[in-house]
This record gives structure tokens, sequence and C-alpha cells, in this order.
């Protein structure tokens, strides 16, 4: 016993030696023995000092001037560093331009920048020499709270406090913007003063440093939100996030296949963060031959104006030729603080090859909802040419005629109804050809047409041929709250 435990302790003692080999060799000594001094010779500039220890030393040249001034939209807390001159540590293994094995040091700068170009006079710069480590944030390269995150449109919902714009492809972001379209706040990825009020994520602690961290889900590991495919384990593919976008009083609902709950300060507020499954599972072939099996979210979200009801439409789904559609011909909807799945409102939610219908309460390609300050519901009916109307309980109100409705926006304060037209894909279209309009209609007493116009899209396509996108690729919002 005394042999084995004297092998393993040599082994040991050995394996602590192999380690040490790998540190780097720094003394923990950081002060001068002589102050840095400077001494120029017309474009020469040498700067001398010694330390007491062999220590992590870093020369630069900076431009005090530029602390506190606007570049590219940033505003600079440091100065500028115009010249990076030396950084490591001294001792036998020192890299240039330090002198090896030596605590007393001379730097030359030759008055050049990092571009390796003449700076122009010398007088605003100032030599700085530190000693030790202490890094600091200081920014996030190449962000903008502007920049899009990829392939996919973004879903926007405009609310009092400012307009939110929300991504989903692998990674998420939701951000809000205020009615100028200024940048305001994030609300997803969350906030770290938040994380401990986001109830029902899944933490772990990680060894690096024992701290205690949410779990990022998905196969790329990337996103925390649950409501998406992107934080499927078992598929290397991007995924999709949030689908649609419901706001009222400060609340969030952010829905594809499940219901995220947030608040607009980045909380989940006193309920679990994850909500019911709002996605539909669509078997194979059910809108006809050749369409895929998938689950398939609603692309428009409305919630009712006491923040209690979530009601969703526009589930689509394809056939091998993407630019096959087929929709399902209903309105669903879940309580935001419920734990119910989605339930039909109107219409049905089972995929079948049935065309929908014509009746009041049928559809035939519904694509888009939203609610009125009384609670009324009001649905796009496309293939249809008309809006229907129900109250909370699901009673046919009134039917408004309107011309290929692929998205309706209610103005919070007037109650005037907004229709936005242009060509959806889906299986009972044709060749029929769709231009982009924009209609407003006055209230739900009298929905007179008051203006229409073209609407200016991006990339429209009118009819069916070579329309890949089929037309789920635009995105409007109406925002009620602008002058």
């Amino acid at each position: 016993m005394l042999a084995v435990f004297a092998t393993l302790l040599q082994s040991a003692v050995h394996a602590a030696s192999d380690y040490e080999e790998f540190q780097v060799k720094r003394e923990q000594v950081f002060e001068f023995a002589e102050k840095p001094s400077v001494r120029q010779s017309g474009d020469r500039v040498e700067i001398r000092f010694e330390t007491k220890g062999f220590c992590d030393v870093t020369v630069a040249i900076e431009d005090a001037a530029e602390k506190g001034t606007l570049t590219s939209g940033y505003l600079v807390p440091f100065p500028r560093i115009v010249r990076h001159l030396a950084s490591g540590v001294l001792g036998p293994n020192a890299p240039g331009p330090f002198q090896k094995d030596s605590k007393k040091q001379v730097i030359v700068w030759d008055s050049k920048n990092d571009k390796g170009e003449y700076v122009e006079s010398k007088d605003p710069f100032t030599v700085r020499v530190s000693l030790g480590l202490k890094p600091r944030f200081e920014r996030t390269l190449f962000w903008s709270p502007h920049k899009r995150i990829g392939i996919l449109y973004p879903v926007i919902r405009a609310a009092q406090e400012g307009v939110y714009v929300c991504e989903g492809y692998a990674v998420d972001h939701v951000r809000l913007f205020d009615h100028q379209g200024n940048y305001l706040r994030t609300i997803y990825p969350f906030p770290a003063d938040k994380i401990e009020k986001v109830f029902g994520l899944q933490m772990h602690r990680f060894i690096q440093n024992g701290t205690t961290l949410p779990l990022k889900q998905g196969y790329h590991q990337a996103t925390l939100l649950t409501c998406g495919s992107n934080n499927n384990t078992g598929s290397s593919a991007e995924g999709y996030g949030v689908s649609a976008l419901a706001a009222r009083n400060g609340r969030l609902a952010l829905v594809h296949l499940k219901l995220n709950r947030l608040r607009s300060d980045g909380s989940s507020g006193a309920m679990q963060f994850e909500g019911p499954r709002t996605g539909i599972h669509i078997p194979k072939h059910a809108g006809g031959f050749g369409y895929l099996e998938c689950d398939t979210g609603p692309l428009s979200a409305a919630m009712s104006p006491d923040g209690k009801w979530v009601y969703m439409t526009g589930y689509q789904f394809t056939a091998q030729d993407t630019r096959t559609r087929g929709w399902l011909n209903g309105v669903g909807r879940v309580a935001y603080e419920g734990d119910d799945a989605v339930s039909a409102f109107a219409g049905s939610l089972e995929p079948a090859q049935t065309p929908g219908g014509t009746a009041d309460g049928q559809f035939r390609v519904p694509t888009s909802v939203a609610c009125d300050a009384q609670g009324r519901v009001y649905v796009a009916n496309y293939m249809n040419d008309r809006l229907q109307v129900f109250d909370p309980a699901g009673k046919h109100l009134k039917t408004i005629a309107v011309s290929k409705p692929a998205s309706v926006a209610i103005h919070r304060k007037t109650g005037d109804i907004f229709v936005f037209s242009w060509f959806l894909s889906n299986r009972f279209i044709g060749e029929e050809r769709v231009e982009p309009v924009y209609t407003h209609l006055g209230p739900f007493e009298d929905p007179r047409v008051k203006t229409k116009c073209p609407l200016p899209l991006t990339a429209h396509g009118s009819t069916g041929s070579w329309n890949a996108a089929g037309g789920i690729q635009h995105r409007v919002e109406l925002d009620s709250w602008t002058e």
C-alpha cells in the first residue's frame, strides 16, 4: 500500500510540474522602480521605464481628445489608441520590442499609427505604460440593433410603449423601438437583472466558475425561447423562432408552436415563461397528395383588450413544391394565463382536404386576426374576399367586403379598419392576379372605404408563377401612436 501511495504521489507531483510548465511566469509585483520618461528627437520618440518585477506591461500611444466623442454612432468612453506599441510579460520570453531578461526597458515609437501612417502632430498624444492586466468591457463589435438575423421576415407589433421587432432563425431576438424607429432596449435575450424573474427556465450550474445560469436549448444551443422549432435538439437545421407576436398592456405573447409569455421589461411577470401549445400537427398529404408532414404555427396573433386571450390564425403548410400552400380554415385561441392547448375559436383547425366554406363563420384561407377596443375579433378571409367580425364568445357579427385581405389591423384610438392586400399562394387561387393594395375603412359601425391606393411592396409577385416565397415574406403593421 505504501509503494502504491508513493507512486500515486509521485505521479501527482509530475502532473503538477507539467501543468506549471505551461503557466506564464509572471511576478505579481506591479510597481515602477523608475517611472516612465519620454525623449523625442524628430520622428523618434524614446520611452524609458523600469519595473520592480517581471510582470505584464502594455505600452500604447493615446489620443485623449477623442474621449467622449461620437464616432460612427458610438460614444467613445476611453481615449482612442493611436498605436499599440508593446504588450506582454517581461522576462526570458518577453515579446518584442521588449528587451528579454530585463526590468529596465527602452521602447521606441516611430511616430506612426497602427496603419503605418505618420501622425500629423504629436502634441495631442500621450504615452501610457500600464502594469498588470485588468480587462474591461468596451463594446460589442459589429453590433447594431437594426441588424437582421437572416432570410426570414421579422415579426412586428406596435404598442403604446413602442414597436416590437423580433426574429428567430437558430438564434432569436425581441427588441423595442420608439415610434420614430429609435432603439430603446432589448427584451430578449433577457436583461441580466431579469433572469431570476423569468420563471421556468432550465437552469444549470457551470463547472467553469460555479455560476448557475439558464441552459440554452436546441441542437445549436443558441436560444432560451421554447416557442419555436429552433429549440429542437434532434435536428441540425436552424429552425424557426417567433412566427407571430401579440402585445397589450405590457404583456407579450411570442407564438409559434408554443406560447412564450413575457413582459415589456424582459421578465415573465408572475407567470411561467412557457405557456400552452399553439401549433398544429399536419399529417402527410393533409392538403392533398404531396403535402409534407409538419408542425405549423400561426402567422398572425392578436390579444384581447383585457389581455386574457390570444387569438391566432394564418396556419399554413407546404407541399413538395413550396409554391403550393395549404391553409387551415380556422382561428385558434388560448388563454394567456392558462395551460390548455389551442382550440378553435371560429371555423376549424382540423387538417384535411376540405375547401372550407363561404357561410358566416366559415373560411377559405384565413390569414390575419386583430382585436378592437371592445374585444371584437376581426379575421381576414382571403379567398372569400371579406373580413368577418366576431364577438368574444365567437358569435358572428358582421361581414365586410374587401378584395384579398392578407393583413388586417384596427386603429387603437379611432377603431378604423386598415386592410393590406397582396398575393398569397394557396391551392385555390390558380393564376389569379393580385396587386398589392392598401385600404382604409371606417370603424365597425360604419366601415365605408375612406382611402384606397397601391401598396409599395418590394419583390412582390402578382401571380403564383415564380412566387417561391408565396407572399408570406411580407409583413405590415399599423402604429396607432404616431402623429
